[in-house]
């Protein structure tokens, strides 16, 4: 195959993978002119861990190298006493008197004991869990909510920020802010919902139809090519 037909079939394969990701959670394409103008959608979640970020701002996460994501889907769950993503990655915040963020996790031991449950992410960022321990006085089962930490979010200069995908990484040489929502410019998270993709479909199936139509053309540009020099040989002969 020559390089300019599989130019044509990588550019369709390209359209069709944004259209197919059109309501996947947080999708963001790449091509800044197939987002929506309006903005990303969301939807009611009832989980009391679903929560979508301000505009503009992305979650931080980190998978088990260490290696930082950025992402706007909040599907967040609580799984061995720690706060994860929708594809099992920590998600990263700031616990109570640290500047630096890091993964969001409650002690192994009290998740053992079973004494954690009911967390919670409220507007600020801030994750709660509740928390049994013994009164050893009274010998009582006393509950109180505790502060795990904040979550972090982070933010990139204009014309700057990652795209094509749910989990991306930050762009060569670009180094977002970080910080905590309601603090320092970031707004409030939105709790009990989801973001949704941010593809504009009726653009993104116009995009692939152009790419069908340029391969098309493509197409009957090489069978002329060829008929011609058939008839070429032909009369050669």
């Amino acid at each position: 195959m020559d390089p300019v037909t599989f130019a044509a079939f990588a550019r369709i394969e390209r359209r069709a993978e944004e259209v197919r990701h059109a309501y996947d959670p947080a999708f963001r394409p790449a091509d800044t002119e197939l987002r929506r103008r309006e903005g990303p959608q969301v939807y009611p979640d009832v989980d009391p861990l679903a929560t979508a970020p301000p505009k503009g701002a992305f979650f931080v996460v980190t998978d088990g190298a260490g290696k930082r994501a950025y992402t706007q889907d909040g599907g967040f769950r609580f799984e061995g006493g720690a706060l994860r993503a929708s594809n099992g990655a920590s998600v990263l915040g700031f616990r109570p008197g640290q500047n630096a963020a890091s993964p969001l996790a409650v002690s192994a031991v009290d998740v053992a004991l079973g004494r954690v449950h009911s967390p919670r992410i409220d507007p600020d960022g801030s994750f709660t869990c509740a928390l049994r321990s013994l009164d050893s006085g009274t010998g009582r089962t006393i509950e109180r909510r505790v502060l795990v930490g904040r979550i972090a979010l982070a933010s990139f200069p204009a014309a700057s920020e990652p795209g094509d995908g749910t989990f991306v990484r930050a762009p060569a040489g670009v180094a977002p802010t970080i910080g905590r929502p309601m603090d320092g410019g970031f707004g409030g998270l939105h709790v009990h919902v989801r973001q949704g993709g941010d593809v504009d479909l009726e653009a993104g199936l116009e995009r692939l139809r152009e790419a069908y139509a340029s391969l098309d053309a493509l197409q009957a540009a090489h069978k002329a090519t060829g008929d011609a020099e058939k008839t070429a040989t032909e009369l050669l002969k």
